[in-house]
């Protein structure tokens, strides 16, 4: 292979990435729209967190008997009641931004759900790292189990609602359809 190939290929790889990274950095409109959806979502999890918390606050003596079927079907049953709502709000959130947000990029949502979607592997990393020092430190790891009980189910319904927000709405242009038709109304 021929160097000057390699190294010109190096440089131009370079280049593209530093102009990407700078061009994300300056495009006020997305980070200013990613920081509504971000308070948007922070307050949105906020609520889940603490209606699952109220919900496992009920019923604790069934999540920490022996009983399995009685704390997977209170699993079921939050992650179930979490995820229907949330398709509801993930689809106002996304007329709110369509509508409002993105007039000069149509696709503005659609990349920030990507971006979503990158900060569940993130979380899912950081879920780890709590398992780690879990099976470390044995002398909290009773807290920290349960701490990551709480998370995970959580995680994991984060996980099947943008899954699901995919599926049924966002590939099939559901709320564009729906703005589209109230323009016309």
């Amino acid at each position: 292979m021929d160097k000057r190939k390699v190294a010109r290929f190096y440089e131009l790889l370079t280049h593209k990435c530093w102009n990407r990274i700078v061009n994300r950095i300056r495009d006020t409109k997305k980070w200013l729209a990613l920081l509504q959806l971000a308070a948007y979502n922070i307050i949105y999890i906020m609520v889940m967190c603490g209606v699952l918390y109220l919900i496992f606050q009920h019923h604790s003596e069934e999540l920490f008997t022996i009983d399995l079927v009685s704390a997977l079907l209170l699993v079921g049953q939050s992650l179930f009641s979490i995820s229907f709502v949330s398709l509801f709000v993930i689809g106002t959130e996304e007329a709110i931004i369509r509508a409002m947000l993105s007039r000069n990029n149509p696709h503005l949502f659609d990349e920030l759900f990507d971006t979503q979607k990158d900060i569940q592997n993130l979380l899912m990393g950081l879920l780890s790292v709590l398992a780690i020092l879990a099976a470390v430190f044995t002398s909290i790891s009773d807290q920290l189990n349960r701490g990551l009980l709480f998370c995970g189910i959580i995680l994991f319904a984060y996980i099947i609602v943008t899954w699901l927000y995919e599926r049924l709405f966002l590939r099939a242009h559901v709320i564009e359809g729906i703005l589209e038709e109230m323009k016309d109304e």
